[in-house]
């Protein structure tokens, strides 16, 4: 499975990956908003993925490459809302992705900003992702879909992202210090998820 990959996890945590449902909580991740009436037809041209299609509520992945092929990074792009996209990598070097799509924004009017700081990100893995999900924030995510929800004072945004290979949802929120993202997480504790650890 792919996603044994991307973990350390004993039985019991490839147990809830193949069968149930594992949480993966990212302790740094890419997070970037790009906005603006050019940013998607930017990101069009800069990636390797058709993104024009990405209707609001819909996510893609792709790929940015310099301009000699090689690989910057890859990220889901996530349409939010109106001129108003989410971008979300597993790189821990928002920077890098950020200069690269800053040194072709030229005349359009687009803007980055970085939310890595100031978000978190967690991954739910499984088949019973989606039902976790359901449980916790009572929304239904298809592939390819997203949804933002407001749930324990704080915006939620949900995205289903069919590229791994696997039944895969991040979820992404903002992030207060006093509890480090646990109310959001509290959120999921009854839903039967197993905690995962990313590799490092």
């Amino acid at each position: 499975m792919q996603a044994s990959s991307l973990i350390h996890a004993d039985s019991l945590q490839l147990d809830a990956l193949e069968n149930g449902c594992g949480l993966v909580r990212w302790d740094r991740a890419t997070i970037v908003k790009h906005s603006g009436p050019d940013a998607l037809d930017l990101l069009h041209r800069l990636t390797t993925n058709e993104l024009l299609a990405i209707d609001e509520g819909r996510a893609q992945r792709t790929v940015l490459t310099t301009d000699r092929g090689r690989v910057v990074d890859v990220f889901l792009v996530a349409h939010v809302s109106e001129n108003q996209l989410l971008l979300i990598s597993d790189s821990e070097d928002s920077e890098r992705t950020i200069s690269a799509i800053d040194y072709y924004t030229i005349i359009e009017d687009a803007e980055l900003a970085d939310l890595s700081g100031s978000h978190r990100r967690f991954s739910l893995i499984g088949p019973k992702a989606s039902t976790v999900v359901k449980s916790a924030l009572g929304v239904d995510v298809g592939p390819g879909q997203l949804a933002v929800v407001e749930s324990a004072g704080a915006s939620i945004t949900v995205i289903s992202d069919p590229s791994r290979g696997v039944d895969w949802i991040d979820i992404v929120h903002e992030y207060d210090a006093g509890d480090a993202g646990d109310s959001i997480e509290a959120l999921f504790e009854s839903s039967g998820f197993v905690a995962v650890s990313p590799a490092t």
